[in-house]
C-alpha cells in the first residue's frame, strides 16, 4: 500500500511540583480540579484512552483507544504524574504502544522526548547529553523497548542536538516544513531552496552530520496541523477526515509511497478543543475503513519508505519561534499579544532571566565537581545515570546506583551528600523548563515555577558551601533585578523571587512545623508519610484554653529524596479564629524541653496570647509559620476546620431567618410571586450548605439530595455548581467503580442507575463519560452471561438485564 497516514500528539505538561515537597499543590486557576494536570486529565488524557464513537442515533457504538491508532510522546515529567495519581490511564497509554506494535510490524507508535522539555540548541553540551540520556532512559523504563524515535521539545534542534540523539541510536525525529533550508536527492544534484515551509511533506529526509551519523527527519503538514490546533477542524469528524485524506497527491504514481501526516499538541484533542478526542476518533475510524490508506506510525514507514533525499535545516530554529530560538531567549516578538494599560507586553525580561539561572547553573558547577568527586567516581557519568533512582527510589534501585558510581557504597554520610548533589542538579536542569519564557509576562506561574527550581538547586548547595552560594545567589538576584514585570505592582524578578518564590522553600524544620500543626486538628500515627517526607512524631502536650489551643511535640523527620534527617522540638497554638502559629528549632535535651514546653503552656494558660505568639516566633531565626504561609493544601485542611464554627453560626443565623419567613415563602411560591431580593441571600447561603454538607460524606443520602436538587432548580442558581459538580461526578465514578468490581450483583447495580437518575436532575452539567466508559467495557461481557440465564429462566438474570438495559438507556450506551 502507498498511502500512509500519521497523527502525531505532543502530550506534555510542566513540571508542578512543588520543589521542596515533590508534590503537586492545590492550583486555585484550575478550580474545581486540584491542579491542572488533574484538570487536563479529565478534559484529555483520559477520554483518549476511550474515546467514544456514537452510531447514527448518537449512542455510543464503541470506545476507541485513540493512542493506539496514533504517534505520540507524553513528557517524561507527565508521565510520572500520570503513574502516580491515575494509573488506570497511565497503563492505558503503556497498553496503546504494545497494540500499535502488534498492528506495524513490530513499531510502537510512542517515541521519546528529552526530558525536561528544555530547549536544547539553548543547553550548554553537558545538559543536553542528560536530557537526552534521561529521556531515553525513562522511556525504556516505561515502554520496555529502546525508542526509534525522539521529539525533541518546541521541536528546536540544532546540529549538537541532531548528533547527540544519532549517537545514542535515535532513528528519527519531527520538525516544522519551516525548520528546513533546502533538500536534494542524497548524495548527489544540486539543492532545492524549501524555505518558508514549501518542503514536500509526505517523504521522510535524511539529516546527515558532520560525524558521518545521521538522521531521519519528518516535517509536519503544516496546513493541516494548523487546521486542526486553531481552526475548528476537531467540530467535525468528518471534515477532519475529509480534510486529511485529501492531503494525498493524486496525480503521484499510485505505487510511489505518499505519507501525509500532522503534529499538534496532544492537548488539542480534549483540553483545547472539547470532545476532540471524539473527532479524532472517529475521523481515525474513516480513515481506517479505506482500503487505500494505512495508518501507520514513523517507524513503521521508515522501514517502508527510507528517505531518499536529504535536507539542510536552519539552526537552531523551533516550530513556535520564528526567529530561531528567541521566544526562549530574546524579546524576539514571539508571544500572545498580551496589553497592559500602557500598551503590548514586551519581553526583554527573558534574556535577564535565563542569564540569572546561568549563573545558578554555572555557579553550583565547582560544588557540584568538588564534593562530588569525594562521593562518586565520576560525578558527571553518575548524574546521567542518576535516572535511575528518579524512576525507581527502592532501596535496590539506590544500592545498585551507589555501588555502580559511588566510591563508598554503603556509607550513609556518602550517600546523603551524593542524594542531595544529584538532586541539586536535577533542579538545576528543570529550571530550565520552556514554559518559563513561553508566556508574556515574567510574573506568571511557569516563570516562577522554574525560578522555584533555582532556588531549591541554590538551597541543596548552600549545605555544601554556604558562603560561596550567597555569594552565588546575590548575583542571581541582581540579574533578576534587570528583569521587569509588565505588571508595575510586579516589581521586578529579584521582587518577585523574594516575595513570592522564596517564601515557599521547604526545610527540615518546616515540614516539622507542619506536622505540629496538623496534630493540633486531627491525631495520626506516630509515623506517617509527607509528600517527600517521613515523619515520626509524640505529642508532648495538648492543652487548650477557651477558644485557643496549644500542641507541642517532638518530630523526627527524613527526606525520602536525600536521606537527611533532622530532629525537632515543634509546637503550634491556635489562638481564635485565624490567628495561628507554628515553628520548630532542632531537637534540645529533655528538661530544656520539658522547660519550654511548660513556659508556653504558661503562657496559654495566662491568657496571653501576643506573648505566646511571640515565645513561638522567636523559636526559629527565620521566624513562625503562620495561617497565610503554611503549604496551600495544609492551609486548606486547616481551614476547614478554623471555618466550621463560624459556618455553623453563620447557619443558624440564617435559618432562624428562613424559619420565621416559611410561611410567606410559601405562600409566594405557591401564587407564582417572586422573593424579596433581601430574602434571597438566606435561601441561597441554605441551600448551599445543604448542598455542600449533603455532598460532602462519602454515600450521600441519595433521597435528601434529589429534594436538594429541586429546590437548587427552583432557586436557579448555584454558586459552587463547579465543586459540586466535579463531587457528584466522584460519586458516581465510585459508583460506577464498585459495579465493575461485582457486575454480577444486582444491588450494585441498582445503587449505581438510582446515583444516575439523581445526577442527571442535578441543575448543573454533570460529565458521565467515566460511567459510560466503565460501564460499556465491564457490562458487556456480563450482559451476555446475564441473557443467557435469563433464557434458561432465571428471574433474577431477568431483572438484571431489565436493569442494565435501563442503565444503558440513560446513559446513551448501544449495547
Amino acid at each position: 500500500m502507498a498511502r500512509h497516514l500519521c497523527i502525531h500528539g505532543h502530550f506534555y505538561q510542566p513540571p508542578r511540583e512543588s520543589p521542596g515537597l515533590d508534590a503537586v499543590l492545590t492550583q486555585p486557576g484550575a478550580r474545581p480540579w486540584h491542579d491542572w494536570n488533574e484538570k487536563i486529565w479529565a478534559e484529555c488524557y483520559a477520554p483518549n484512552a476511550a474515546a467514544r464513537v456514537l452510531d447514527k442515533d448518537g449512542f455510543i457504538a464503541r470506545l476507541s483507544c485513540n493512542y493506539a491508532r496514533m504517534s505520540f510522546n507524553f513528557g517524561p515529567t507527565l508521565l510520572t504524574w500520570l503513574e502516580r495519581e491515575r494509573p488506570e490511564t497511565y497503563v492505558a497509554i503503556l497498553d496503546a504502544d504494545r497494540k500499535s506494535r502488534e498492528r506495524c510490524g513490530g513499531h510502537g507508535g510512542a517515541i521519546a522526548q528529552s526530558y525536561n522539555h528544555s530547549i536544547l540548541p539553548l543547553c550548554n553540551d553537558r545538559d543536553r547529553v542528560t536530557q537526552i540520556e534521561w529521556g531515553i532512559a525513562d522511556f525504556r523504563h516505561r515502554f520496555g523497548r529502546a525508542p526509534e524515535g525522539m521529539w525533541l521539545p518546541e521541536t528546536a534542534i540544532d546540529t549538537p542536538s541532531l548528533e547527540a540523539m544519532a549517537e545514542r541510536g535515535i532513528r528519527f525525529t519531527l520538525v516544522a516544513p519551516s525548520q528546513v533550508r533546502r533538500v536534494r536527492p542524497i548524495g548527489s544534484g544540486p539543492w532545492t531552496d524549501v524555505s518558508g515551509g514549501r518542503i514536500d511533506a509526505k517523504r521522510a529526509y535524511l539529516a546527515r552530520l558532520p560525524s558521518g551519523r545521521s538522521i531521519a527527519v519528518f516535517a509536519y503538514h503544516a496546513a493541516l496541523s494548523q487546521a486542526v490546533a486553531f481552526e475548528r477542524m476537531l467540530d467535525d469528524g468528518a471534515r477532519f477526515a475529509e480534510r486529511l485524506l485529501g492531503a494525498f497527491d493524486a496525480s503521484a504514481p499510485a505505487s510511489a509511497p505518499q505519507l501525509v501526516h500532522i503534529a499538534t499538541d496532544g492537548e488539542t484533542y480534549g483540553h483545547h478543543h472539547r470532545f476532540g478526542e471524539m473527532a479524532l476518533a472517529f475521523a481515525l475510524d474513516r480513515v481506517e475503513a479505506r482500503a487505500d490508506v494505512k495508518l501507520t506510525n514513523y517507524g513503521e514507514y521508515l522501514t517502508v519508505a527510507p528517505p531518499q533525499h536529504e535536507i539542510e535545516w536552519f539552526e537552531p530554529s523551533a516550530w513556535s519561534c520564528a526567529h530561531g530560538v528567541g521566544r526562549w531567549s530574546t524579546d524576539c516578538g514571539c508571544n500572545f499579544g498580551t496589553r497592559g494599560p500602557s500598551g503590548p507586553f514586551d519581553q526583554v525580561w527573558r534574556s535577564h532571566l535565563r542569564e540569572a539561572l546561568d549563573v545558578v547553573r554555572d555557579g553550583v558547577r565547582p560544588t557540584f565537581e568538588r564534593e562530588g568527586a569525594h562521593v562518586f567516581r565520576d560525578p558527571w557519568a553518575a548524574r546521567n545515570a542518576y535516572v535511575d533512582v528518579v524512576l525507581d527510589r527502592s532501596t535496590v534501585a539506590l544500592d545498585r546506583f551507589f555501588d555502580r558510581h559511588g566510591l563508598h557504597p554503603r556509607d550513609p554520610d556518602a550517600r546523603v551528600a551524593g542524594l542531595r548533589l544529584m538532586e541539586m542538579q536535577r533542579q538545576a536542569m528543570a529550571m530550565y523548563t520552556s514554559c518559563g519564557w513561553f508566556f508574556d509576562d515574567l510574573a506568571g506561574i511557569e516563570t516562577q515555577q522554574v525560578l522555584a527550581h533555582a532556588d531549591r538547586a541554590l538551597q541543596l548547595a548552600r549545605g555544601f558551601a554556604p558562603t560561596e552560594i550567597d555569594a552565588i545567589e546575590r548575583s542571581f538576584l541582581a540579574v533578576l533585578e534587570r528583569a521587569r514585570s509588565n505588571v508595575p505592582q510586579r516589581g521586578d524578578g529579584r521582587r518577585i523571587f523574594v516575595e513570592e518564590v522564596a517564601p515557599r522553600r521547604v526545610d527540615l524544620d518546616d515540614v516539622a512545623a507542619h506536622v505540629a500543626v496538623s496534630r493540633l486538628f486531627q491525631p495520626a500515627a506516630a509515623d506517617e508519610a509527607l509528600y517527600a517526607y517521613a515523619v515520626s512524631s509524640s505529642v508532648a502536650r495538648r492543652e487548650q484554653h477557651g477558644r485557643s489551643s496549644l500542641v507541642v511535640a517532638r518530630v523526627d523527620v527524613r527526606s525520602t529524596l536525600t536521606g537527611e534527617r533532622g530532629s525537632f522540638d515543634a509546637v503550634a497554638a491556635h489562638l481564635g479564629e485565624i490567628a495561628l502559629v507554628a515553628a520548630a528549632r532542632p531537637a534540645t535535651g529533655q528538661a530544656e524541653f520539658d522547660g519550654w514546653a511548660r513556659d508556653l503552656v504558661a503562657a496559654l494558660h495566662r491568657g496571653e496570647p501576643v506573648r505566646l505568639a511571640a515565645a513561638i516566633d522567636a523559636t526559629t531565626r527565620k521566624g513562625a509559620r503562620t495561617l497565610g504561609t503554611l503549604w496551600h493544601d495544609e492551609r486548606t485542611r486547616v481551614l476547614r476546620h478554623v471555618l466550621r464554627a463560624t459556618l455553623t453560626d453563620v447557619d443558624a443565623a440564617y435559618r432562624r431567618i428562613l424559619e420565621s419567613a416559611a410561611p410567606l415563602v410559601r405562600f409566594l411560591d405557591d401564587v407564582g410571586e417572586p422573593l424579596p431580593a433581601e430574602l434571597e441571600p438566606a435561601m441561597r447561603f441554605a441551600l448551599q450548605r445543604e448542598l455542600d454538607q449533603a455532598l460532602s460524606v462519602p454515600e450521600p443520602d441519595l433521597d435528601h439530595l434529589a429534594r436538594c436538587f429541586v429546590e437548587a432548580k427552583r432557586e436557579r442558581k448555584d454558586a459552587a455548581a463547579d465543586v459540586h459538580a466535579a463531587r457528584l461526578e466522584n460519586l458516581l465514578r465510585r459508583a460506577a467503580r464498585a459495579f465493575a468490581a461485582r457486575p454480577d450483583d444486582g444491588v450494585g447495580l441498582a445503587r449505581l442507575a438510582r446515583v444516575l437518575d439523581v445526577a442527571l436532575e442535578a441543575p448543573f452539567g454533570v460529565d458521565v463519560a467515566a460511567v459510560q466508559e466503565i460501564v460499556f467495557r465491564v457490562g458487556a461481557g456480563e450482559r451476555a452471561t446475564q441473557r443467557a440465564r435469563a433464557a434458561a429462566g432465571d428471574e433474577s438474570a431477568r431483572a438484571w438485564s431489565t436493569a442494565f438495559e435501563a442503565l444503558c438507556a440513560r446513559l446513551r450506551i448501544r449495547p
